[in-house]
């Protein structure tokens, strides 16, 4: 077991046994020839996509990295992904041209943080599988934010409460200054794969006098409240929160 014989994966036996006594296991499991530990450690690959408008594109159960690359904008792609996954895996993906209609989904599991469209150029973002909840979390980089620091920033003062937020709203920076707002989220049944993050600031710093307070749509929840319950009261100066959707009808706080 320590002889050091290199494999065909380039992994030593004396590694590969190292890393058995690691994860508790006497070999790897049936069907792989390379251990999962932590995500699997041959999970690497890099695919690039020249997708035209329509396209589907399903992702290989070992990619690590995913670049999508069209020759200009796209009006409708979609975008699944891989079947199989291992836990731990990352899947970071990068979309180099704006794309009006992205359908993204977990392609048999439950799928975090997902793209929501449109999906400016440049978007990119990150996943991490966890194979117990079958589900792909977004971390790293939240799936609207784009590299370099933009994002859609939507500023909501008194004279335009209540908000109705949008779909393509991503940031929510709302001035309290001349009174309360009240923002009303989107019937969660009507985004993409029921899923969408927004971040709300009080960025005139007076949310302790006038309050900040969010709406859930419908039949939806916010911490379980409702809209008749009255929603949830942002109530602090200079308070920042995240919501986001990830169920049928409930919105959580990250």
């Amino acid at each position: 077991m320590t002889d050091l014989v290199s494999t065909s994966l380039g992994e030593t036996l004396e590694s590969r046994a190292f890393l058995h006594l690691v994860s508790n296991r006497i070999g790897p499991p049936p069907g792989k020839n390379t251990l999962d530990l932590y995500g699997g450690l041959s999970q690497s690959p890099t695919t690039s996509f020249n997708p035209l408008t329509g396209t589907t594109i399903t992702l290989a159960d070992n990619i690590g990295l995913c670049l999508i690359n069209p020759t200009g904008a796209l009006s409708a792609l979609t975008l699944n992904m891989p079947t199989t996954p291992t836990s731990g895996q990352h899947v970071q993906i990068m979309i180099t041209q704006a794309i009006t209609t992205l359908t993204h989904s977990g392609n048999g599991n439950n799928l975090v943080n997902a793209f929501s469209s449109p999906v400016s150029a440049g978007a990119t973002a990150r996943w991490t599988y966890d194979r117990i909840t079958a589900t792909w979390y977004g971390v790293g980089l939240a799936a609207s934010v784009i590299p370099g620091g933009t994002y859609t920033r939507t500023t909501v003062d008194n004279a335009a409460s209540p908000y109705t937020v949008l779909l393509a709203d991503d940031h929510l920076a709302v001035n309290v200054s001349a009174g309360p707002v009240t923002l009303v989220l989107p019937l969660i049944s009507t985004l993409v794969d029921s899923k969408k993050r927004y971040t709300i600031t009080d960025e005139s710093g007076g949310g302790q006098v006038n309050n900040i307070t969010i709406i859930p749509s419908g039949s939806d929840f916010i911490l379980g409240e409702t809209a008749g319950s009255g929603g949830f009261v942002m109530n602090t100066n200079w308070q920042s929160i995240s919501v986001y959707a990830n169920e049928s009808n409930r919105w959580h706080l990250v």
